[in-house]
């Protein structure tokens, strides 16, 4: 048996800070945090898809991923659907993104998952734009329906530190509808 990896509120507090860095401050003043522990990423994932995905409901990711996404997702008795990564070979796909979002939406609600900076296996990293014209779609969509953003930073260290945190240094433009979940892991940085 394992014992919690909850830990005490000093070392949860030192998580956030360690993941939000310069932008605890900004991310703690828009939006209410909860820090749950599971054992690694993928238990974080796990947990996502297992609170948050409904039976028979679609999660949205990328068609270049980690294969284990497939599996969490049938383990929930969910399905998934793949929005392409890449339009041109060099940047994200966003069009596929907001078509299959809107393909989806008719479910009631969109879950949709990003592993970002350095996605797993091809280690791209969103730029500044892309962000910024997903976050104003989703901002609309969330007006119709509600959306879930799993947001995988397994790879967060390994990115260069102005990029790196580009996505927290957007949140306050999220609309508060909008629930993030941000699945960490210092398995990779620490090991």
């Amino acid at each position: 048996t394992y014992p919690s990896c909850q830990g005490p509120r000093e070392y949860r507090e030192a998580v956030m800070k360690w993941v939000f860095k310069g932008y605890y401050d900004l991310v703690k003043d828009n939006f209410e945090t909860y820090g749950a522990y599971s054992m690694g990423g993928t238990g974080a994932l796990f947990l996502s898809f297992r609170n948050y995905v409904d039976t028979g409901q679609t999660v949205l990711i990328p068609s270049l991923g980690w294969s284990n996404y497939e599996a969490m997702i049938e383990q929930r008795n969910a399905k998934y659907d793949y929005y392409e990564m890449f339009k041109d070979g060099v940047s994200i796909h966003v069009p596929s993104i907001i078509n299959k979002c809107e393909q989806y939406k008719k479910e009631g609600r969109i879950v949709i998952l990003i592993n970002d900076p350095c996605e797993n296996p091809t280690g791209y990293s969103f730029s500044r734009e892309e962000w910024v014209e997903l976050i104003n779609y989703f901002n609309v969509l969330a007006k119709e329906v509600p959306v879930i953003l799993i947001l995988d930073i397994a790879y967060i260290d390994m990115e260069k530190d102005e990029k790196s945190r580009l996505f927290f240094s957007l949140i306050d433009k999220i609309n508060k509808n909008i629930m993030i979940l941000i699945c960490f892991s210092a398995s990779k940085l620490l090991g």
